[in-house]
């Protein structure tokens, strides 16, 4: 492998992933750029155009962010036309097209993705929703959040529009879960907090790279830009009761919304039991 790319959604620990990956081996992460803008590609920047000024029309999210989103569409319309299409945001779903590429045009890419249990994430992403847009009014609530819909970035290889968080993580999660290439790696959030020691060392084994040192490297500090360290986030993950943190009505609409199959796909039904 002569570099790599993290993938993964939102607050789902991919700049630790990436830190720990850097720490580690002689290998830079690296931005992949597809080939050929394909008509499918143009088709889907034409979409979200599209559903975007059609859910503009509801006044009651007729607002200076959304219509900050439309302008980002514009860009995103421009940035396809005279560039290459950057195929591998991080945050990125992987489709069957990005799958296709992975397989075969970028073989000596190490892809290495990430995934996090649904509630910690929605957690995370209810204090910071990063470049995601909600609805006019401001959210006050967890429970009023997780039942908004919210607009995507074109960036997100995904759809336009999702009905709520929850399935924006079941859409991605699934996703990284498909993926079954040999040069991909997935990997769990709570597993790699846990054990980052254990996964560097699977990683130069199932891919036969050469570690930079003799022990492995951990990052002594968060890069949240806040003071917590890696004992931190181990203890928030081994305490971690979702009922602790949401009611019981949010946590059963959560369960409802990902379903069985979704949860025994991904590895997290035990959450739910």
């Amino acid at each position: 492998m002569k570099k790599f790319k993290v993938l993964g959604e939102r607050n789902t620990g991919t700049n630790f992933l990436e830190q720990l990956v850097r720490l580690n081996f002689d290998l830079p992460s690296t931005k992949v750029f597809g080939k050929n803008l394909s008509t499918e590609s143009k088709d889907r920047t034409t979409q979200y155009s599209i559903a975007s000024n059609d859910y503009i029309k509801d006044k009651r999210i007729r607002n200076k962010m959304l219509r900050n989103i439309l302008r980002q569409r514009e860009l995103d319309y421009i940035r396809l036309l005279h560039s290459e299409e950057e195929i591998t945001w991080k945050h990125a779903q992987i489709d069957a097209e990005l799958r296709r590429q992975i397989k075969e045009d970028y073989d000596d890419i190490l892809f290495i993705a990430i995934t996090r249990n649904p509630i910690n994430f929605l957690l995370s992403l209810f204090a910071k929703p990063y470049n995601l847009i909600m609805h006019e009014y401001k959210t006050k609530s967890f429970s009023e959040f997780i039942r908004s819909p919210i607009v995507l970035n074109y960036r997100d290889r995904s759809v336009p529009i999702v009905k709520n968080p929850v399935l924006l993580w079941k859409i991605k999660t699934l996703s990284y879960c498909e993926c079954k290439e040999k040069n991909y790696h997935l990997i769990k959030y709570e597993d790699l907090v846990l054990d980052s020691a254990s996964f560097i060392k699977k990683l130069s084994l199932k891919f036969d790279l050469d570690l930079v040192h003799e022990d492995v490297k951990i990052p002594e500090v968060s890069t949240k830009d806040d003071n917590r360290t890696q004992q931190d986030f181990i203890d928030l993950v081994k305490h971690f009761s979702p009922l602790k943190h949401i009611s019981q009505q949010d946590f059963e609409f959560i369960c409802e919304e990902l379903g069985d199959k979704c949860l025994n796909e991904t590895g997290y039904e035990y959450l739910f039991k």
